[in-house]
């Protein structure tokens, strides 16, 4: 009996967001070992799972990454420090956002 094969991944999505989020995003999944695109995949796989199974009682991988996603994002002023020393292009966004240049940027800095 043949070995189902998984679909190939022709389609595509675009999603705007801030150049910082991306990089803060791109680290912690590398961190995780997976890719953006995997991470992103299984958000979306888990999210049109069938209801019975989003609803059970242990929280599931994309759950877990979509919150690992959300701490990130709050917590992107815990990351400014390794920002700051990435790239050229990198450290010029980080101190333009660092308005008060005290190395550190709060929510409020990337909100403004």
């Amino acid at each position: 009996m043949p070995v189902p094969r998984t679909p190939k991944k022709t389609g595509s999505i675009e999603v705007r967001i801030a150049d910082e989020l991306k990089v803060v995003f791109a680290e912690d999944c590398r961190r995780d070992g997976v890719t953006v695109s995997e991470t992103v995949r299984r958000l979306i796989e888990d999210r049109l799972a069938p209801a019975s199974i989003r609803q059970s009682a242990r929280p599931t991988r994309g759950r877990m990454l979509a919150a690992g996603l959300l701490g990130a994002t709050l917590g992107l002023g815990a990351a400014a420090p390794s920002l700051a020393h990435a790239t050229a292009t990198d450290r010029s966004t980080f101190e333009r956002l660092d308005s008060n240049h005290d190395g550190l940027l709060t929510l409020q800095e990337f909100r403004d």
